[in-house]
């Protein structure tokens, strides 16, 4: 049997997106093999929060990018570098 678990991420300003978080495929002959193991869980769990950091992630960047960019600092100039952050994941 395989399971496929996903995750649909809905911005007020795009498209719903379903994002593959992690598949588990294996048999249900024997009792042992209901449900979920650990590791599996620990796995999904990391894939999620992996997922739903880069999103939240993302949409912060792009709003703080649009709003720099809308804000020229008080001489009338936009800021040096606006929208050049560089993005590190800590999530593991």
């Amino acid at each position: 049997m395989k399971f496929i678990i996903q995750a649909l991420i809905e911005t007020p300003d795009g498209l719903p997106l379903t994002v593959p978080v992690q598949t588990i495929e294996r048999s249900c002959d024997r009792i042992e093999d209901v449900g979920l193991r650990l590791e599996e869980a620990k796995s999904i769990l990391n894939g999620l929060q992996d997922r739903l950091v880069r999103q939240q992630l993302a949409q912060h960047l792009d709003a703080r990018i649009q709003r720099d960019l809308r804000m020229p600092d008080h001489q009338g100039r936009h800021p040096q570098g606006a929208g050049t952050d560089e993005v590190v994941s800590l999530a593991r």
